[in-house]
């Protein structure tokens, strides 16, 4: 395959081929990215790399998928990304499930999504609990924050179920409040 036609490469004909190829693939573009087509579809780059990876239990694919939508994430705000965040963050969660947490793994460390829900997180508990508790006096900004939280707990929630994973005290008091958040 000649060159322009290796960067020319659409989503749909990279999701096809081997996972090596396309980590491959992957780092040129990434190191040089004149290289790809303007239109290069990464959203659903990344969410067929996902869904191959939970079909397939490919931590490759996993990492093809994050890496993905880190891109994704570079180009866009804070506010607009947060549903690749959140997307990564379940993928995380998925393999977590898969293969069992891993400190210090790209992928399998369970500390990489505590702190992503740490970070993000920008209202004290015991405030978002009295303005849950108070919806009717919240600013739409508030709701919105606490709506935030919730689709972050989402992701909590599903590490929690799995079996070799321990989550503090904290982490568990926001669990606790999940439902009652907008």
């Amino acid at each position: 395959m000649n060159n322009d036609n290796y960067f020319n490469m659409s989503a749909n004909d990279l999701v096809g081929k081997d996972v090596q190829f396309v980590k491959k693939w992957l780092e040129a573009v990434l190191a040089d990215e004149s290289k790809i087509l303007n239109d290069f579809n990464w959203l659903g780059f990344a969410e067929v790399s996902a869904s191959n990876a939970k079909r397939l239990k490919s931590l490759d694919w996993a990492d093809i998928s994050i890496r993905a939508y880190e891109k994704l994430l570079s180009e866009h705000s804070e506010d607009m990304g947060k549903s690749f965040y959140i997307s990564s963050m379940i993928l995380r969660t998925s393999m977590i499930g898969m293969f069992g947490p891993s400190k210090g793994h790209p992928i399998l460390d369970v500390d990489t999504i505590i702190s992503w829900f740490n970070k993000y997180t920008k209202i004290p508990f015991e405030v978002a609990k009295s303005k849950s508790a108070s919806r009717e006096r919240c600013t739409i900004e508030d709701l919105r924050q606490l709506r935030n939280i919730k689709n972050r707990l989402a992701v909590i929630s599903e590490l929690s179920k799995i079996k070799d994973v321990q989550l503090d005290e904290y982490l568990q008091k926001w669990l606790d409040i999940r439902g009652d958040l907008p």
